[in-house]
């Protein structure tokens, strides 16, 4: 993993005060996602460890997880960079709800009732949802922003966070290749 951006060499001044603000806000935004992400794998590794799918499956999602809220704070750092007094001034943009996971909830295992079936049948659903869609679509915006980037600061976040993006998108085609046989 490359190490973080150099916030502070962030440049505002060629920025006025509502485009910075206006930028604080899809960042915060941004992060708010992310943090999405992070309750949305940690659904998907409860799920896999009770229908005991193998192990190298809970291993990639344990790194898909510290990349979410890594992502979490690189953006929220964005945000704040970007408008300083942002968090005082308006401080519902980083009072984040619950998040909510677009899919139902898991159904529950145990050893004796067979339910591993219906938990795999909801992980492909979770797996196409999170990964083969969410993280897929991303990668497009991301790019996007670190090429039209005006600020080396603003292309080195989205840069880190397109890097594993990759890697969540193609773990969740790979994943939804194994399961669907299931």
């Amino acid at each position: 993993r490359q190490p973080w951006p150099t916030f502070d060499e962030f440049d505002p001044t060629p920025y006025s005060a509502p485009l910075r603000r206006s930028a604080a806000i899809q960042w915060a935004g941004r992060a708010r996602n992310e943090h999405g992400s992070v309750h949305q794998f940690s659904a998907l590794s409860h799920a896999f460890a009770e229908a005991r799918v193998p192990g190298h499956f809970l291993g990639v999602l344990a790194r898909l997880l510290t990349d979410e809220v890594r992502h979490a704070e690189l953006c929220t750092k964005m945000a704040i960079t970007c408008d300083p007094e942002g968090a005082q001034r308006e401080p519902d943009i980083f009072r984040w709800p619950v998040p909510r996971a677009p899919w139902l909830t898991a159904p529950g295992a145990s050893a004796n009732n067979g339910a591993e079936q219906a938990i795999l049948r909801w992980a492909a659903d979770a797996v196409l949802c999170a990964c083969c869609i969410g993280e897929t679509l991303s990668r497009p915006m991301l790019a996007a922003v670190a090429t039209v980037a005006s600020d080396p600061v603003v292309a080195a976040v989205a840069e880190q966070i397109l890097r594993d993006e990759n890697l969540h998108a193609t773990f969740g085609w790979e994943t939804l290749a194994w399961l669907m046989p299931r």
